[in-house]
């Protein structure tokens, strides 16, 4: 009989880029974030005609559906500079922060798929108040190869 093979056999338990840092901040610094994000002019977020369940505020530079790319904004608060420098030292050699978006989510909400805009390269994310859930899921493109990969093999999907 032959030997089976185990399941998840060399597949990592995360995507690969993620790194997760628990007790990024300290208590103190979430609370302080906290109390100065819930002062910002945050707006509902817009997506071309359509607006989402949370409010946001972009700092450095904005991502505008309508024109399909980035598009100048406030500039990065000061208040802000402490923790830029720490995600900055923890991002590794040549990381560096141009870009901050806050983002308020009710209770409950969260939104659905979707893939960050290659203009902000890599993103780094810090939940407040609250954990978060992410669910990742491997990019559209890989699923479309398979599909065109069986197509030419002749078997159907």
């Amino acid at each position: 009989m032959a030997e089976q093979l185990p399941l998840f056999s060399g597949s990592p338990l995360v995507p690969d880029g993620l790194r997760y840092a628990a007790d990024f901040i300290s208590p103190a610094t979430e609370r302080d974030l906290i109390e100065r994000i819930a002062t910002l002019p945050l707006q509902p977020f817009q997506f071309c005609r359509y607006e989402g369940k949370r409010r946001v505020v972009s700092f450095g530079s904005r991502y505008d559906y309508m024109l399909r790319r980035p598009q100048e904004a406030s500039p990065i608060p000061s208040w802000l500079a402490r923790l830029i420098e720490r995600i900055e030292e923890s991002g590794g050699a040549n990381t560096k922060i141009a870009q901050a978006l806050c983002t308020e989510y009710d209770t409950g909400v969260g939104i659905g798929w979707h893939r960050d805009k290659p203009h902000f390269d890599r993103i780094f994310g810090l939940s407040l108040g609250s954990s978060c859930r992410l669910r990742f899921r491997r990019p559209a493109a890989d699923e479309c190869s398979a599909i065109r990969s069986m197509r030419r093999h002749g078997r159907s999907t």
